[in-house]
């Protein structure tokens, strides 16, 4: 073996977050066995308390780990938090992370942990050949061996569903979030909670607005459809036109019931709203909000943290934050030049001119307030002279989380007034509820399928990682990987 594979292969790591020693023992031990081949070192940490589970984010960014296995059949609420945080995490390195379920668990769970944006979630038996093989694909995806399952050549159109985060719903519209790229007045049809219970009658929907501004979760887009309540009537060659205006009624008579029943659980349901308005994003190198805090998600208003800045437009377009917190680090000529490539991941006062720059591109309405913590001798009249930028205060002392919730919830009262308020009829949808799980519908061609897994053809673009479900030939989420060698 060569010696940079050895180098390699020494530093391979494959990180467990769980509690269930018989199934750590049981995968390492497959795993070693099925790809002996690969020198890995298997690690476990486990804890019940959520303050100690959100740290372990520190601990995966430490490791730089190949794979993180994260088991929700415990500690189920801390760590599905923990599974959405990494999946929206700024990375040098980028590490995947499967989720585990455990069959007595119920189908909720399942789907909750499908909407974290994991790129795989497996449901833990007896077997693990499945797992091993799913580790490999995303881990060490050019080392991937044939599973040895036979595979069947199919030809065959079916359904396919991709997940979508759905927010909110009120008389006429849906607003989602989703991967899937829409266009202006597109009809397509959306699963969810209400056609599902009969409130509504149809689940045919129309785009009239899509985005990328004031994103929640880990997706691309927001999304407000317009849903139609009833599907259209088809007129066909043998249909006289009473035989047309007579269905046309009906189709009528239905859209009005499913108002009347949508509106009916819209104000039953009212008081089930509390959406967070505003918004906190804090760039700090430590992530001391993640080391033995309150979960992130717990406070009354929204915090999104990252380690440095990956992409300032995206990231500002996609928060459009109230409040920007920025813990600025001090790096030397030396080390800049040293660590060209990867330059943008140190927070001095070169991203922090970028991050300013942005912002003032991007938030032309609603500057947000920046607050500089370790600004050193710097005051924040200084700072607003030479950035330009007048809504800055400068903190010479070093960023903790204390003060910055205390500065968040001084801004959230001052600015309370300008915030948006929710209008009559709308209901925003808590993350944690099934209400939250809904489907984008498009077809594929089913082209081979095993045990493990499937090929199939589709012509809307597929990225990497993508997740989506069909019913045929089983129940089951697919995940979208590189091309085996294999197949």
């Amino acid at each position: 073996m060569a010696e940079d594979e050895k180098k390699e292969n020494a530093l391979n790591k494959i990180l467990y977050i769980g509690a269930d020693d018989s199934f750590f023992h049981n995968i390492r031990d497959k795993f070693k066995h099925i790809y002996s081949s690969i020198d890995v070192d298997f690690e476990k940490l486990v804890s019940d308390d959520p303050k100690v589970l959100q740290s372990f984010i520190l601990t995966i960014v430490e490791y730089k780990p190949k794979i993180v296995l994260i088991d929700f059949s415990k500690n189920e609420k801390a760590m599905l938090h923990v599974a959405r945080i990494w999946s929206r995490q700024n990375n040098y390195i980028k590490t995947p992370m499967i989720g585990l379920c455990d069959y007595k668990q119920s189908k909720s769970v399942i789907i909750r942990a499908i909407m974290t944006t994991l790129p795989s979630i497996h449901v833990k038996s007896t077997e693990f050949e499945s797992i091993v093989h799913t580790i490999a694909l995303l881990a060490y995806p050019g080392k991937v061996q044939d599973h040895g399952f036979a595979t069947a050549e199919l030809n065959d159109q079916i359904h396919s569903y991709r997940p979508a985060m759905l927010s909110l719903i009120n008389e006429n519209f849906i607003r989602i979030e989703s991967n899937v790229l829409m266009n202006a007045k597109q009809v397509l049809r959306l699963n969810n909670y209400w056609e599902r219970n009969k409130i509504t009658r149809s689940n045919l929907v129309m785009c009239v607005d899509q985005s990328q501004e004031n994103i929640y979760y880990n997706y691309k887009f927001t999304q407000v459809l317009q849903m139609a309540h009833a599907d259209p009537v088809e007129q066909t060659d043998n249909m006289t036109k009473a035989d047309f205006d007579e269905r046309q009624a009906r189709r009528q008579q239905i859209v009005e019931e499913s108002r009347y029943k949508l509106k009916k659980w819209l104000v039953d349901n009212a008081g089930n709203s509390r959406p967070k308005f505003m918004k906190a994003y804090v760039i700090d190198k430590t992530l001391c909000f993640y080391d033995n805090k309150p979960l992130t998600d717990s406070y009354d208003f929204v915090f999104r943290v990252q380690p440095f800045i990956a992409n300032a437009k995206k990231e500002i377009t996609n928060i459009k934050p109230h409040l920007i917190i920025y813990s600025i680090e001090s790096v030397d000529k030396e080390t800049l030049e040293a660590n060209a490539d990867i330059a943008h991941t140190f927070n001095d006062t070169r991203m922090l001119q970028h991050l300013v720059k942005t912002v003032k591109e991007v938030c032309t309405e609603r500057p947000p307030i920046i607050v500089v913590f370790n600004a050193g001798e710097h005051d924040s009249a200084h700072m607003q002279k030479v950035l330009n930028y007048n809504s800055i205060l400068a903190v010479k002392e070093e960023m903790t989380v204390e003060l910055s919730i205390k500065m968040g919830e001084m801004l959230k009262t001052k600015i309370a007034p300008t915030l948006p308020q929710p209008k009559k009829f709308d209901v925003y949808i808590d993350k944690g509820t099934d209400l939250s799980y809904a489907e984008i519908e498009s077809d594929i061609t089913l082209i081979a399928c095993s045990e493990n897994d499937v090929f199939f053809n589709s012509e809307e673009p597929l990225e990497i990682g993508a997740v989506l479900r069909i019913s045929l030939p089983v129940p089951m989420y697919l995940t979208v990987v590189e091309m085996p060698e294999y197949a």
